[in-house]
């Protein structure tokens, strides 16, 4: 845990009147306390050895002149000064942060659950079915062409006699897309009254 020093601490008598070794040595040990958030109270340490102060890289002999910043009881010693109020910031920050981020995975995961289920119900079930319209025969394409108010003035039957012959003697496909091009022309290409001259007919297959 990071910990910001109270600069009034420096003011404080029990500082002043600390020498530079006992200052290092308490300081040492806020540290310390810090990376192991301990509430600034070192359990148990009123009876360690020097090898057990070492290793927190505090000399054992100088620990009596940093007396008037810590205090000692029977079993621990408690470091003055230590940012208790930081601690529980950051512990409190931490544990937010794990709830905030269990709660994304869970809503994630919700979200993600609900997404599959529709996604294979829509798959499973379209929400509306398709219309299949039949295919219409030439003869019924025909007469729908007959009846259409547009190729009123047109005669339908020559015309697929004159588009099918044209369509022979280029090597054409007669298609009903073709056909419906042709009619077009046709219309837009009659005379004034709207008539054509009649033609011998004949029955042509598309």
């Amino acid at each position: 845990m990071k910990i910001t020093l109270d600069p009034k601490l420096t003011g404080e008598p029990a500082f002043i009147a600390t020498n530079a070794t006992g200052r290092g040595t308490w300081l040492n040990l806020l540290l310390w306390c810090a990376d192991q958030e301990n509430g600034g109270v070192i359990k148990g340490a009123a009876s360690w050895s020097s090898e057990a102060w070492g290793m927190l890289g505090v000399v054992k002999e100088c620990l009596p002149s940093a007396g008037r910043l810590l205090l000692a009881t029977a079993e621990d010693i408690r470091v003055l000064g230590y940012p208790t109020e930081q601690e529980e910031a950051a512990r409190a920050k931490r544990a937010g942060g794990k709830v905030g981020g269990l709660a994304r995975v869970n809503n994630s995961s919700i979200a993600h659950a609900k997404l599959k289920d529709s996604s294979s119900i829509a798959t499973r079930t379209p929400l509306i079915e398709p219309v299949k319209k039949p295919i219409q025969t030439n003869e019924e394409w025909l007469a729908d062409i007959k009846s259409n108010p547009l190729f009123k003035s047109v005669d339908v039957d020559r015309e697929r006699e004159k588009a099918a012959l044209w369509c022979q003697n280029n090597r054409r496909q007669m298609t009903r897309k073709f056909f419906l091009n042709w009619l077009n022309k046709a219309e837009q290409s009659l005379p004034a009254n709207g008539h054509a001259a009649p033609e011998r007919k004949r029955e042509v297959r598309f």
